[in-house]
């Protein structure tokens, strides 16, 4: 079953995400949901912390909506992220395949822990 976070703080116009486990549809479904209603009421510009870190492949049919996921942050005004990478390649590989083309490789930093993306962030110009 996967587990999930996501929470805007509006003070740092930041979006975190946090994706754990293996995903069914009905968890992507669940998750998608809790995503946008947090994008509603973040502003354009804002940053993204995706914690990747504990993310399994997930199924076929969730697969899908991870795309859908991936454009909902991108026509809400996403900024410039930092993804925490999974250890599975697998998983990395099928995120990758899901998001491919959708954002410039110049926004896109990666990190080792939250703490690190937030320092990226903090220092990127």
């Amino acid at each position: 079953m996967g587990d999930y976070e996501v929470r805007y703080d509006p003070a740092k116009r930041r979006l975190y995400l946090r994706l754990a486990g293996f995903f069914r549809e009905s968890d992507a479904l669940t998750s998608l949901a809790a995503l946008e209603k947090e994008l509603s009421v973040a502003s354009p510009g804002f940053d993204v912390v995706a914690d990747l870190s504990r993310f399994l492949p997930a199924s076929p049919s969730a697969a899908g909506h991870i795309r859908r996921a991936a454009e909902l942050v991108k026509t809400s005004g996403r900024r410039r992220a930092v993804r925490i990478s999974s250890r599975l390649v697998t998983a990395m590989m099928q995120l990758n395949r899901e998001v491919k083309g959708m954002f410039d490789e110049e926004t896109i930093r990666y990190a080792s822990s939250v703490e690190e993306a937030e320092e990226i962030l903090d220092s990127w110009e």
